[in-house]
């Protein structure tokens, strides 16, 4: 992708106002508990990333990758591409994958992100439950799942959860019980709204 400026050292994120490259840790089994990682695509990704099929062979193809997964809002249910035709589906800017790795892969994100672009949070009124998979954009002012809970809206915002990978476990906040937690680039979460918003998050220059 063209113009594209970015760096990471020792683990950090460095980005541009042109666009983002991280280096990130997909855990297999051998590092986690089942290899299941939530992921959180730039907003933009490079140009040949479009579909879950594109992303499944650019970590790998079969020999590292068990599937790429989204979550449909209105059913409750999960899409999977692990690798036939008929489960393939596009990328959508914010919305969060499940990805199953067969073992740990260093894989860079590179790609921008598009202010322009406004994420619709489902509610309970067309989604299951009002559960959304999002994907911040890697320089979202809002660091922290209470934080989060603030830039989209209390009053929308009922919890936020993170998977913590080593124990297939979640961690959920609601903006006062329970311990507030760091948003890290690279992770999607799952936001549960009561009603539907379209936002648009906050992010820095």
């Amino acid at each position: 992708m063209a113009g594209l400026c970015g760096l990471v050292l020792a683990g950090r994120l460095l980005a541009s106002n042109l666009g983002f490259y991280l280096d990130y840790s997909l855990l297999g089994p051998e590092d986690s508990a089942s290899g299941t990682n939530w992921v959180a695509l730039p907003w933009v990704p490079k140009d040949d990333l479009q579909t879950a099929s594109d992303l499944f062979d650019d970590l790998g193809g079969a020999a590292l990758v068990e599937s790429v997964a989204r979550y449909v809002p209105q059913t409750g249910t999960m899409q999977v591409y692990a690798g036939a035709p008929e489960g393939d589906f596009p990328l959508t800017p914010g919305e969060g994958l499940i990805v199953k790795m067969k073992q740990t892969v260093q894989y860079k994100l590179i790609g921008s992100h598009d202010p322009r672009i406004a994420v619709t949070l489902a509610g309970p009124e067309t989604a299951m439950n009002g559960d959304n998979r999002y994907a911040p954009p890697y320089h979202a002012k809002a660091k922290t799942a209470g934080a989060l809970i603030h830039d989209v809206g209390s009053t929308f915002v009922g919890t936020v959860t993170r998977w913590i990978a080593a124990s297939d476990s979640l961690q959920t906040y609601d903006g006062t019980t329970g311990a507030d937690f760091a948003l890290v680039p690279g992770q999607s979460y799952l936001l549960r709204v009561n009603q539907t918003v379209e936002y648009v998050p906050t992010v820095e220059p």
